[in-house]
């Protein structure tokens, strides 16, 4: 079975390597993936497991999520997207060219609607659309009712990464929910060796993996940093993860973006609340790291205190080695974090309740050992990369012989 995967983003980050997770595990099965992506580390991620790639300067999105929909100066970064419809289109059909026989196509993003309309005509096959973040709802937009009528119309399948997520897809979309995995031996995984001291008997290692900006969460955690530092809590923040670069940008692109991740210099307003607070000493900054699983072994607790309302790869990436996590999301759920069973849930934009959870933790020692225990039972149970990649196997098969017969 031929299948092109088409990634939107460049950066390695959470959607690249969950779908890269997937994709090296369908090819055990007999999968031969093909891969169409934005010029970056992804590609060579990709590269290097032996998948045909073809690299584009940029793939256009319409971004529908409930985190980052257009609205004010937002619809600027929309301009992007048009500008993007050239090289989506001409990449697409000189892919066509090359790889002629392909059998399902995987898009890995909800909001790459121009991409899974252009393929759906130029291939003509099945499509199946990843969705990885919360949507707004057909209740909420016009712009929801208008994406579920074209998936609708071209027959779309939408795989959704977890409950939360599901939940906000329209229910006139055939939707099954696959999970992602985490492989703790991936080739992903480098030796490089990471400098994280064991935490003091009183005190707490905690983690924070990603890009660095706003929508993230980075500045309310770095906040509840400093407010844990005036309740004498002892603890360090180990941050692995770097501020995106905009190589190949200019000015005005660069100050869009900004704009889009509601701040034009992330690290300088970390600075300023370091500064505040005189906390230094209590965050270390890594830099972006392969080697996750050394990472994960050396924190006792993971930080996810984003805006996306989501919860994210690393809260299951890190209850793997029983670290429990502390997940800005709207409530509890079960599939992914389950408040006081797998870690804490915090409401968005708290410094003042992401503290209490961590003084939580930092003081009920027994709590953290149990929640750890509960998250690793959990990720094992729900992130499989064998049984999900099994799952969405079937899935194409399925597609496929409905679209041969």
């Amino acid at each position: 079975m031929k299948v092109l995967y088409i990634q939107h983003c460049g950066h390695f980050g959470g959607s690249g390597r969950s779908l890269f997770e997937l994709v090296t595990q369908l090819m055990k099965s007999g999968v031969k993936a093909h891969l169409i992506c934005q010029k970056g580390p992804t590609a060579e991620a990709f590269k290097s497991a032996g998948v045909q790639v073809k690299t584009l300067f940029g793939l256009s999105q319409f971004d529908n999520t409930s985190a980052g929909y257009y609205r004010g100066i937002r619809w600027l970064v929309f301009l992007r997207e048009i500008v993007y419809l050239v090289p989506t289109i001409i990449g697409m059909i000189r892919a066509k060219r090359s790889w002629k026989d392909i059998d399902i196509v995987h898009v890995n993003e909800f909001s790459m609607i121009s991409v899974a309309l252009a393929a759906f005509l130029i291939y003509r096959k099945p499509i199946f659309i990843h969705c990885r973040l919360p949507l707004r709802t057909c209740d909420e937009s016009i712009r929801a009712r208008v994406i579920a009528w074209i998936y609708k119309c071209i027959k779309a399948q939408i795989i959704a990464i977890d409950d939360k997520v599901a939940s906000t897809i329209p229910q006139t979309l055939p939707t099954n929910t696959v999970h992602n995995s985490f492989n703790k031996n991936s080739i992903l995984n480098d030796s490089a060796s990471i400098s994280i001291p064991a935490a003091p008997a009183d005190g707490l290692n905690l983690g924070f993996v990603g890009f660095i900006y706003t929508l993230k969460g980075i500045l309310e955690l770095v906040e509840a940093i400093g407010i844990c530092k005036e309740r004498q809590i002892n603890l360090k923040l180990y941050v692995a993860g770097e501020v995106i670069a905009s190589e190949g940008q200019n000015n005005a692109l660069k100050w869009l973006i900004g704009s889009f991740r509601d701040s034009t210099d992330v690290m300088g307003d970390i600075n300023k609340i370091i500064d505040k607070y005189d906390i230094k000493d209590r965050i270390v900054f890594l830099g972006y790291t392969k080697n996750l699983s050394a990472f994960y072994r050396s924190i006792d607790v993971l930080c996810f205190t984003s805006r996306l309302n989501a919860a994210g790869r690393p809260v299951f990436e890190s209850a793997f080695f029983g670290v429990p996590s502390i997940v800005a999301i709207d409530r509890s759920w079960a599939d992914t974090i389950d408040h006081m069973k797998t870690g804490m849930v915090v409401p968005e934009n708290s410094p003042e309740q992401i503290a209490d959870a961590i003084e939580y933790l930092a003081k009920n020692r027994n709590e953290l050992k149990r929640m750890g225990e509960n998250a690793k039972q959990m990720a094992e149970g729900n992130f499989s990369p064998e049984k999900n990649a099994k799952q969405v196997y079937s899935l194409y098969e399925t597609e496929r012989s409905n679209h041969i017969n």
